[in-house]
C-alpha cells in the first residue's frame, strides 16, 4: 500500500508539472490532503495514553491531604452511565482540589465500587478532566491490590494565581462551546453536527506532537491543537456535560480514539479527527465520518478496526444519506434552514428537502493554471449575515435579502485565500476574521500564512425592555438587546407626570352646636403618593337640635323651654307716692330643677334712656335686681321709686342658666312701659 501510494504521488506530480504546459483544465485535491486510511493515519498518530494507574498494599495510608468524596446517585430518568456520571462529578472535585491551593490533593475512592480493568471509561479520567494539561496538572488513579480504586491523586506545579488563572480560561472556553448547543429547540444530532464543525473549523491537528501535552483537552482548548484523545474527550465532556450519552472509543491497533454517541434508542460512530485532515484545511469541516454505523466505520473507505466498546453497537444508517454528507464547511442552522459549501455547488441552502445554490463561490487556480475541484472556505453566521470566502475575497451573505457584500479584497500577490474562521468580538464590538493566504490548499498549520480583518457587525436590536420605570418626575431607561450577541444601548423614558387621585378627607374638626369646625380636602399621585393639593374648608355651627327641651347633640336645654315670669305692675297711693311695684309668676316654677339656674330678677331703664333698643342685661344705663327667692308658689314682687310720677319705665324680669357647652344663657319676659302716673 505505500509503495503504490508514492507511485500514485510520483504520477501526480507529473501531471502537475505538465498542466504548467496545458490549457486550464480541473484538479482533483492532492491526494496527500485527504488521509482518509487507516494507513496513512497510523504513520502520524502517537501510540494512545491512558491515566497512570499506581498499585498500594490493602494497608495503604496515604500523605498529605485527603479529601472525602461521596459519589453521586443515579435516579429515574438519568440518561449517563454510573461510570459518566461519576467521571463528570470527579472533574468538579478536581477543579475544587486545585483552587484549594495545595500542591497534592488525594480524593477517595474507596465508595465508588469501581474496579481498576472493569471499566469501560473512568481509567481515562486522567485525560478527560479538562483540567489537566499533563505538563503542570497530573491525574493518577491508585488502587488496592483486588483492583478496587482507593484513590485519585491531583498534583498541581502552578502557584495560586497561576492556577485560577488557568481554570478561569478553561471554564471561559467551555461555556463558549457549551453556549454554541444551548438552544433547548436543537436535536441531539444537530449538537453534536455544531460541535463536530465548530471543533474542525477552529481546531487543528498537533504538528509536531507535544507529548503528553496535546492528548488533554485542555490544551486543545487553550492552544487549539491536540491529538486523537483530544479531540474524542473534549467533545464527550461537552456532550457529557449536556446530559447526552456519549462516549471514547480506542483502537490500539490504529493507535486512534474517537466517540460513539447514544440517542433517540441508537448509537453512532463520529471521528472528529479525520473530519479535520493533519495538515488543516483551515476554517473548512469535512462530515465523511460523523453518524456513521459500524459497517459503515469499518469498510474500505473508512478504515477504522479494533476499537472497543463493540456492546454499543451502531446499527442505524440514518445519518449516512443526510444532507450534510456532501458538506465540506461548517453546517450553518438558522431555524429549519440549512447553510454550508460543497464541492459541486458551492454555497447552498438546504431546506424542505431541496437545495439551492446561492453562491457558486468561483474557482481556486493553482501556480500551474490549473484549478482544484473543491472550495476552500470556512462558513458561519453573525448578526444575520453568512460570512465566507472565495479565493480573493472575504464576503457577506444577508439571511434577510440574500444581498452579498464584500468584507475585504486579499492582496493575492502571494497566494488565494485556502479557508477562512471567525474569531472574537474585540474591545471595540468589532468582529475578527482570520483567513489563510497561501499557494497550495494543504500546508502545515505551523506554516500557514494567516491574515487578519475585523468587520463591525450590524446589529438588530429587540424591541427593547423597561429595565427602569419612568417616574412622575424622574425618567426611566428601556434596554435594547442586539438579537445576535449581547450587545445592548439604552434609551430615556420621559417622566409620566403626576396622576391626580380622588381628594380624600383628612384632619376632620367636627362643628358643635356652637362652634365651627374645619377639614382638610387632599388629592394624592396615584403612582407615587405625593401631596397635589390640599384645601381647608370650614364646617359651619350645626345649631342645637332641641327635642323635649334638651339638645339631642350636646345636651344643652332649650331656652323656650323655660317659663319666664309674666310682669304685672301696681303702686300705693299716699306717703308711696311714685313707688312702682312690679309683680310676676313663674308659671313653670316646679321645672327649674331641670336647669343650671344661675340667676334671676329684674331689669328696667327709663323709655327715654332706652330709646329704640332692646332692653338686655347687656344694655348701658340699666338697672338690674336680682331676686335671691321666690316665694312658695313661684310668685315674686319688687318696688322702686321712680325719678318722677310721669317718668315712663321699661321693665323686663330675666332668668339665666348654664346651658351643655358651659355658656350662660339669659331668658327675657316680654318688656312692659309703666309709669306712677299711670298706676294712679
Amino acid at each position: 500500500m505505500k509503495h503504490m501510494r508514492k507511485r500514485i504521488l510520483s504520477l501526480l506530480l507529473a501531471m502537475a508539472m505538465l498542466l504548467t504546459l496545458l490549457p486550464t483544465v480541473a484538479l482533483a485535491e492532492d491526494e496527500t490532503d485527504q488521509l482518509t486510511d487507516a494507513e496513512t493515519w497510523a504513520e502520524i498518530e502517537p501510540p494512545l495514553q491512558d491515566t497512570e494507574v499506581i498499585v498500594v498494599p490493602d494497608d495503604y495510608v496515604p500523605d498529605g491531604i485527603v479529601m472525602d468524596y461521596d459519589p453521586p446517585m443515579l435516579s429515574d430518568g438519568d440518561t449517563l452511565n454510573y461510570e459518566i456520571t461519576l467521571m463528570l462529578s470527579l472533574c468538579s472535585e478536581v477543579k475544587a482540589a486545585l483552587l484549594s491551593g495545595e500542591s497534592t490533593t488525594k480524593i477517595s475512592l474507596s465508595d465508588t465500587d469501581l474496579v481498576s480493568g472493569e471499566t469501560e471509561q473512568f481509567h481515562h479520567i486522567g485525560y478527560y478532566c479538562p483540567y489537566a494539561d499533563g505538563s503542570n496538572i497530573n491525574l493518577t488513579l491508585y488502587h488496592y491490590t483486588d483492583g478496587s480504586y482507593a484513590y485519585i491523586e491531583i498534583t498541581n506545579t502552578l502557584s495560586a494565581d497561576e492556577t485560577a488563572a488557568w481554570i478561569a480560561k478553561i471554564d471561559a472556553k467551555l461555556a463558549e462551546l457549551s453556549a454554541l448547543i444551548s438552544d433547548s429547540s436543537l436535536s441531539v444530532a444537530d449538537q453534536a453536527l455544531i460541535l463536530h464543525d465548530y471543533m474542525d473549523a477552529h481546531y487543528h491537528y498537533a504538528q509536531p506532537i507535544r507529548n503528553p501535552n496535546d492528548y488533554y483537552p485542555g490544551v486543545m482548548l487553550t492552544e487549539n491543537q491536540g491529538v486523537c484523545q483530544a479531540y474524542a474527550y473534549l467533545f464527550q465532556y461537552i456532550m457529557n456535560s449536556k446530559g447526552i450519552e456519549c462516549y471514547t472509543a480506542c483502537s490500539s491497533s490504529m493507535n486512534h480514539a474517537w466517540n460513539i454517541i447514544g440517542f433517540d434508542g441508537n448509537y453512532y460512530q463520529i471521528d472528529i479527527t479525520w473530519d479535520d485532515p493533519v495538515n488543516d484545511y483551515y476554517g473548512m469541516a469535512r462530515h465523511e465520518y460523523f453518524l456513521l454505523s459500524d459497517t459503515t466505520m469499518s469498510d474500505s473507505t473508512h478504515e477504522h478496526s479494533g476499537w472497543d466498546l463493540t456492546n454499543y453497537a451502531c446499527t442505524d444508517t440514518t445519518y449516512e444519506s443526510a444532507y450534510f454528507v456532501s458538506a465540506t464547511s461548517p453546517v450553518v442552522l438558522q431555524g429549519d434552514d440549512r447553510y454550508y459549501v460543497t464541492a459541486n455547488e458551492g454555497l447552498v441552502k438546504y431546506a424542505s428537502g431541496a437545495t439551492t445554490e446561492l453562491n457558486s463561490l468561483g474557482k481556486w487556480y493553482s501556480s500551474s493554471g490549473g484549478y482544484y475541484l473543491a472550495k476552500y472556505t470556512g462558513l458561519w453566521a453573525d448578526h444575520g449575515k453568512l460570512f465566507y470566502n472565495t479565493a480573493t475575497q472575504i464576503l457577506s451573505y444577508d439571511l434577510a435579502n440574500g444581498a452579498t457584500a464584500v468584507v475585504t479584497t486579499a492582496d493575492t500577490s502571494s497566494g488565494y485565500i485556502y479557508g477562512s474562521v471567525y474569531g472574537d468580538h474585540d474591545c471595540d464590538g468589532d468582529v475578527e476574521i482570520s483567513y489563510e493566504l497561501s499557494t497550495a490548499p494543504s500546508v502545515a498549520y505551523a506554516s500557514k500564512n494567516l491574515q487578519e480583518v475585523s468587520y463591525t457587525p450590524v446589529h438588530d436590536y429587540d424591541s427593547g425592555v423597561v429595565t427602569t420605570a419612568a417616574g412622575c418626575l424622574t425618567e426611566g431607561v428601556t434596554t435594547y438587546t442586539c438579537l445576535y450577541c449581547d450587545d445592548v444601548y439604552t434609551a430615556a423614558i420621559s417622566p409620566s407626570g403626576h396622576t391626580p387621585g380622588t381628594a380624600v378627607t383628612e384632619n376632620v374638626k367636627a362643628a358643635t352646636c356652637t362652634e365651627a369646625g374645619q377639614q382638610d380636602s387632599v388629592v394624592y399621585c396615584t403612582v407615587c403618593n405625593a401631596e397635589l393639593s390640599r384645601s381647608t374648608a370650614v364646617l359651619p355651627a350645626t345649631g342645637h337640635n332641641y327635642e323635649n327641651g334638651t339638645c339631642t347633640a350636646c345636651g344643652a336645654k332649650d331656652p323656650a323651654a323655660i317659663k319666664v315670669p309674666a310682669c304685672t305692675v301696681s303702686a300705693a297711693k299716699g306717703t308711696s307716692s311714685r313707688k312702682i311695684t312690679i309683680t310676676g309668676q313663674l308659671s313653670d316654677y316646679a321645672n327649674l330643677s331641670d336647669y343650671n339656674i344661675t340667676g334671676h330678677g329684674l331689669i328696667y331703664i327709663t323709655a327715654t334712656k332706652l330709646g329704640t333698643k332692646t332692653l338686655t342685661i347687656n344694655t348701658s344705663g340699666r338697672t338690674k335686681v336680682g331676686f335671691t327667692s321666690y316665694k312658695a308658689d313661684g310668685s315674686f314682687s319688687y318696688t322702686f321709686t321712680g325719678s318722677a310720677v310721669s317718668t315712663k319705665y321699661v321693665c323686663r324680669t330675666w332668668v339665666s342658666y348654664v346651658d351643655g357647652s358651659g355658656n350662660t344663657v339669659y331668658v327675657y319676659s316680654d318688656p312692659i312701659t309703666v309709669s306712677y302716673s299711670t298706676l294712679n
